[in-house]
């Protein structure tokens, strides 16, 4: 995470030391990489193109990084591997060289003289390249319909300016709306630019491009923004807010009546038949969620909508808010583990549950059933004899799984972690 000194002198300092092999200015532009993408050029093939410029650099080789993994996934997904044919170019036009080191490292040479690489991404939605991504923590590239898109899947990083500033600007199609909890620098009928603080705030803030169908309501402090994509109109963003502001004036009550965030958006997509995961879920953001689902009615849809948003939402609070150092300097190559998967994924589940009821969204007797079917399916199906820590360290390899189980007995765990402070 980037820390800002209120001393300019020792700002000056650390980073002169931190990035003394790049030799940047203190300039903020020279510090800064700019990303564009134009959604009217996105192919049928569900591809798009993006240019990087980058921050100047003085060395003569500089890698260039696409996500192993992100925060709130569990999986190794390899972002790199929906990157294609990624050329690097000088002032003039000129070709450098580059060489694909791994699946999501680039190395250019001539660095001093870059002025720009370009790439094409395919999206995740449709890929046939294995292993599948989950659905929220990918990107969908549909011209001309949605753009679901997850800036870690389209934009890297350079090899030393991760906690440098960014510029993203997006063209967009005549009448699309891009739902996102990142600020706007400016936005005009069609070009919106983002200038994100870092790469970290790059990634953890999706954008959602379509014909808006969008609602919002006003609870404590937080705007709640909810954009909905549903292909056959089975759904409304209004029918759905409508249902879920109980919830989230629950969730305020629940943490001492304000919410941990000013504006906070849900973005929706339904899907028409199955994903291609064959999965429905969500991936939790610092003020934002991505939520995947097949197109149901709205009747039907409402309570596993709860469920899933007031999961994520309370994400907030762990790991977003309460984590240790591997969530807080997340490692987006060589991730590391934490032992803290009964409280990252386990807290979240139970508050997610025993706020509906302390509230009045759900009744007692449809809470202990839900806690009754997590103790079935932890017992009967799992490891219930396999420790959390360990559960947690191997989350990506040796106990992958056994990861469900962080929503089974996780939330368990922290039921008796509730009674015994009582």
């Amino acid at each position: 995470m980037k820390r800002i000194s209120l001393y300019s002198i020792f700002a000056v300092f650390m980073f002169s030391l931190i990035f003394a092999p790049y030799s940047h200015g203190q300039n903020d532009a020279l510090q800064r990489t700019i990303a564009r993408f134009d959604l009217t050029k996105a192919t049928s093939q569900h591809r798009l193109q993006v240019e990087i410029e980058p921050p100047q650099i003085s060395s003569e080789t500089i890698r260039y990084f696409m996500p192993k993994i992100v925060p709130g996934t569990y999986t190794i997904n390899n972002f790199g591997r929906f990157v294609h044919d990624m050329k690097a170019y000088d002032q003039e036009g000129s070709e450098l060289n580059i060489a694909r080191i791994d699946t999501n490292t680039w190395e250019i040479s001539g660095a001093s003289r870059l002025k720009r690489i370009s790439y094409w991404v395919e999206d995740t939605y449709h890929s046939q390249s294995m292993p599948v991504v989950f659905e929220p923590t990918g990107t969908c590239i549909d011209s001309a319909e949605v753009f679901m898109l997850n800036n870690f899947t389209l934009i890297g990083y350079f090899e030393g300016f991760k906690d440098m500033p960014y510029t993203i600007s997006i063209t967009k199609p005549q009448g699309f709306y891009g739902a996102t909890s990142m600020p706007l620098e400016s936005s005009g009928p069609d070009t919106d630019v983002y200038n994100p603080r870092n790469y970290f705030e790059l990634h953890d803030n999706p954008i959602m491009y379509s014909i808006p169908d969008t609602a919002s309501v006003m609870v404590n402090n937080t705007k709640i923004l909810l954009s909905l994509y549903s292909p056959n109109k089975k759904v409304n963003a209004a029918y759905l807010i409508e249902h879920t502001k109980q919830l989230f004036e629950a969730q305020g009550e629940y943490l001492g009546g304000e919410l941990p965030a000013s504006k906070y958006s849900i973005l929706v997509y339904l899907f028409e038949g199955s994903s291609l995961s064959g999965s429905a879920g969500a991936l939790e953001h610092f003020s934002s969620t991505t939520f995947t689902y097949p197109e149901i009615s709205g009747e039907e849809f409402i309570q596993p909508f709860r469920d899933v948003v007031a999961h994520e939402f309370f994400h907030i609070v762990t790991p977003l808010g309460i984590h240790s150092d591997e969530i807080g300097n997340f490692d987006f190559i060589n991730p590391v583990m934490s032992k803290h998967l009964w409280l990252y994924e386990g807290s979240t589940e139970y508050y997610a549950v025993h706020s509906q009821v302390k509230h009045g969204v759900i009744t007692p007797d449809e809470f202990f059933k839900k806690l009754q079917q997590k103790l079935y399916i932890s017992t009967l199906y799992l490891n219930d004899t396999l420790p959390f820590t360990e559960l947690s360290k191997g989350a990506l390899d040796k106990y992958k799984p056994q990861y469900f189980n962080v929503y089974q007995k996780g939330a368990l765990i922290n039921m008796c972690l509730d009674l015994y402070l009582l």
